[in-house]
């Protein structure tokens, strides 16, 4: 993905109290409520959710009766509960509610992929950019921010490890961590977005718990990736970002529930590598995504697997960085990923 240099350049010389109180004249806590520095994209979610897929924006004003005011941005959920779309009696119409704990969760893991997905690329294939070069040392950070995710995150008492990587970057960071950071805010949002497809697909269908559950949940990712690959939608899969969020957007869950589930299913969904898989031939079959594309973004999943693997304390090889087979590579993840847990 690219990088704003200019705009990095300008971050990275700044005056870190002077970015933190510019920070907050643009985003007053009383319009943006929040603990967390992912509150400065709340709106970007609400908003794109519409605007994203017109398709989507029909299906919302079909069969069911949908709010018209926006979606609930939850600012005091604990733990970290999945976004849901529900039917609000006093409205008598449907809405959605997404909690910041979730969102911040979702940044988090938007940026420690995302270094997994370049780092991968500059293995392969050099990096001459010295503004875009990952170095250990983000690469060990981007970790920790990924752990205090799952570890703190859940706790009301929470807050953001201080000159961290977050959606509000500033002089603190170090090495080139804020050329990423914007990046990541565009991967949360549409990550988000499609988790938001995924649960509005739910509503549509008028989805019942128990009920043929597994079969459901395969009907809502299939459509959620039809809405975000609509080719009316914005960017489209011209935006190769797109792609790379809704495997991302899948992959952050690998973190939420106990390992084991995630890999084999819980019952209800499928195992997530079932649903990776899914997506991706999905991708396949979509004739406005170019061969070089696919393959770019398998590429990617075998990233997002290898730094799951390193993530979890398991050995992988390495040795197929080089001229890689993205398919052969990608099995060989999966079974080391099953062989150590199932």
């Amino acid at each position: 993905m690219e990088i704003d240099i200019n705009e990095c350049l300008k971050i990275m010389l700044g005056n870190k109290e002077e970015q933190l109180a510019d920070y907050a004249r643009r985003f007053p806590e009383d319009e943006f409520p929040g603990r967390f520095p992912v509150q400065n994209l709340k709106y970007n979610v609400t908003t794109r959710f519409s605007s994203l897929s017109p398709e989507a924006y029909r299906l919302m004003h079909t069969n069911i009766p949908w709010v018209s005011n926006g979606i609930d941005y939850d600012v005091s959920a604990s733990g970290i509960p999945s976004p849901c779309c529900y039917f609000d009696k006093s409205k008598q119409c449907f809405t959605m509610r997404f909690s910041e704990n979730f969102f911040a969760y979702i940044w988090c893991a938007s940026y420690f992929y995302l270094l997994g997905v370049e780092h991968l690329s500059q293995v392969v294939n050099g990096c001459t950019d010295a503004l875009s070069v990952i170095t250990d040392r983000m690469l060990e950070r981007g970790e920790y921010l990924m752990r205090w995710a799952m570890s703190e995150l859940p706790k009301k008492d929470s807050v953001w490890p201080a000159d961290f990587p977050s959606p509000m970057p500033t002089a603190g960071l170090e090495d080139n961590e804020c050329s990423y950071c914007g990046n990541a805010n565009h991967i949360a949002v549409n990550a988000m977005i499609f988790i938001l497809y995924h649960e509005f697909t739910h509503a549509y269908f008028q989805d019942c718990p128990g009920v043929d559950a597994l079969e459901q949940e395969r009907r809502a990712d299939r459509l959620a990736v039809q809405l975000c690959l609509h080719p009316e939608a914005l960017g489209n899969v011209k935006d190769s970002g797109l792609l790379l969020s809704i495997l991302i957007g899948f992959s952050s869950l690998f973190h939420i529930s106990p390992i084991e589930e995630a890999l084999k299913g819980d019952g209800i969904h499928p195992s997530l590598l079932e649903r990776i898989d899914s997506v991706i031939e999905g991708f396949e079959s979509d004739r406005h995504i170019s061969r070089e594309a696919l393959r770019n973004i398998k590429v990617a999943q075998c990233a997002i697997y290898m730094f799951l693997c390193r993530f979890l304390g398991i050995y992988y090889p390495h040795s197929r960085l080089d001229g890689m087979d993205e398919n052969e590579t990608m099995e060989e993840y999966k079974k080391i990923l099953l062989e150590a847990y199932l």
